[in-house]
């Protein structure tokens, strides 16, 4: 709920009173006086939504945080803060070509436009639902909203209106931007899925915390490596190149397709809390930040040239 672009705090506990209230006339046949307390009701879906809200976030900000320890990214401390995580975010990404055009940062398209939105949403939210939700709550009441008529030919909501969906529409797509291109490089085996469920289902911070361990990969370009032979001449399937199925080409090996994504990039298990378990507190990280850092002013570039979209 306060995370979310579609509407603000006062229209989600409307809408979800709402539904309550016509769950309640559906069953009135069966049971007969049935009553709310929405003042309760409306608190238990705020406390739900939160806890909801806060679990998600401390998942995501300890993905990123991890993550840019491991990366030696500045600041990793930034990956807690509102608006300012996604810009974090950006940074563990690193360049991105999008639609032709090279992006340094695209998570700091993506602070700024997040910010814009929950400004903007929830200053129309208040403006056009504060009122009607807080006379339903002290009526106790859904029949407190009978004849109520929203001011939507208000010339403020006028000018308003094309401002507060706009700001949406640019968090939405920057934001599935970056969710996108940031599972293109962290995750090996299953990239689009955990974009898609994340987006989709608004979990994107689990899928974070899920491979804060991971090493910056590109799976583009080794997808056109596979299909190519590897780096070398060869089919991909062992040969004179070497391929993923045995020589001495892209794999350095016989390691099987299989294995290269069963195992994680750190050569641990695949435990997601194996960090936090007794064995594991007692060993030091494995290597130093200036290990994984990479050349270069910024040290995290888009080598492959490959254009997101």
């Amino acid at each position: 709920m306060f995370n979310s672009i579609f509407g603000g705090f006062f229209y989600e506990i409307i809408s979800f009173l709402e539904i309550m209230e016509e769950f309640r006339l559906s069953m009135s046949a069966y049971y007969v006086g049935m009553e709310y307390n929405y003042l309760g009701l409306a608190i238990f879906y705020m406390a739900v939504s939160l806890l909801i809200y806060v679990t998600l976030y401390v998942f995501m900000g300890i993905g990123l945080y991890k993550l840019s320890v491991r990366r030696g990214a500045t600041h990793p401390i930034l990956s807690f803060v509102p608006f300012v995580r996604y810009y974090q975010m950006g940074k563990l990404v690193g360049e991105v070509r999008l639609f032709g055009k090279l992006m340094k940062n695209l998570g700091l398209l993506v602070s700024i436009f997040s910010a814009v939105a929950f400004v903007t949403v929830n200053a129309y939210d208040a403006y056009l639902y504060a009122r009607p939700c807080i006379e339903i709550l002290q009526a106790n009441t859904y029949e407190a909203l009978a004849g109520y008529s929203l001011s939507v030919n208000d010339l403020l909501v006028t000018l308003f209106l094309p401002v507060n969906y706009l700001s949406r529409i640019a968090f939405v797509v920057t934001f599935a931007f970056l969710v996108i291109a940031f599972f293109r490089y962290y995750e090996k085996r299953r990239p689009i899925l955990y974009s898609l469920l994340g987006l989709l289902l608004g979990i994107t911070g689990i899928f974070v915390f899920i491979v804060r361990n991971h090493d910056k990969y590109d799976y583009m370009a080794d997808m056109r490596r596979f299909y190519a032979g590897g780096p070398a001449s060869g089919n991909g399937y062992g040969g004179n190149g070497g391929g993923f199925y045995g020589g001495s080409g892209y794999t350095g090996g016989t390691q099987s397709q299989s294995d290269r994504y069963d195992r994680k990039s750190d050569g641990s298990g695949g435990d997601v809390f194996e960090e936090y378990s007794d064995d594991k507190k007692s060993q030091p990280s494995g290597g130093s930040i200036s290990e994984h850092k990479t050349s270069g002013s910024g040290g995290f570039t888009d080598d492959s040239g490959d254009d997101l979209f």
